[in-house]
């Protein structure tokens, strides 16, 4: 199965409008498509009030597609006590969510902020059902290299506990290869996306897939087989 299971359209931050990435996700050959936009805490996010056209939008889309289509949103972790902008109700409409850190207080000392990031994460998948983590340790570069691995370990312990899956993503390629043999040592499932915001990069995976390679990952290591 060839999935991308992290997109953005024009309801966020996106170039193109749903219909056209799915088309992108039939010329590319996948499987299966995931649409992710932002959340409304994010400054490029969906406001409220604007989501149920969102959902509405990718219902009608999935009887025509071409590609298994999942309706989802990339959640925002808006606090060190892990709470994110998406409530129960909305997450039960979902298909799939994804959570990220967008927004963290920078300070002098990079460790503090890694320590900051890895807390809200593990704090975030522990209190709600998270499906994916996106760019893990992305934040104006890869903060998990001011880790420990035993550090790190709290977050991917977490996430096997609960049924989270770490995302390779493609755009930021980070972080290395390392972090994802770990993730397959403590049971963690892996998940492929490109973080498209244009049609033309929906599917266009080289480093990702290539991680997946290198690492010796198997289709069972990946969460598309159990979504």
């Amino acid at each position: 199965m060839r999935a991308d299971l992290h997109v953005h359209t024009i309801y966020s931050d996106g170039r193109d409008p749903p219909d056209l990435m799915v088309e992108a996700a039939e010329a590319s050959g996948l499987d299966l498509l995931a649409i992710t936009d932002h959340g409304p805490a994010l400054h490029v996010g969906m406001a409220e009030s604007v989501i149920p056209h969102y959902l509405s939008a990718l219902s009608e889309l999935k009887d025509s597609a071409g590609v298994r289509l999942l309706a989802g949103l990339e959640a925002n972790v808006v606090n060190e006590s892990g709470e994110i902008d998406v409530g129960d109700g909305l997450r039960e409409k979902l298909d799939i969510l994804l959570v990220g850190i967008h927004r963290l207080q920078r300070v002098a000392d990079p460790r503090q902020m890694a320590l900051t990031y890895l807390n809200s994460l593990v704090r975030a998948v522990e209190r709600r059902r998270v499906d994916i983590i996106a760019h893990p340790f992305q934040f104006h570069g890869d903060l998990s290299r001011f880790l420990e691995r035993e550090e790190i370990a709290q977050l991917l312990e977490a996430a096997a506990r609960r049924g989270t899956a770490i995302e390779i993503n493609e755009k930021y390629k980070a972080p290395g290869e390392d972090f994802y043999r770990m993730c397959l040592e403590l049971g963690v499932k892996l998940s492929l996306g490109t973080d498209a915001h244009s049609a033309s990069s929906v599917g266009r995976f080289t480093w990702a897939e290539g991680v997946l390679r290198r690492i010796g990952a198997s289709k069972s290591d990946l969460v598309f087989e159990t979504l």
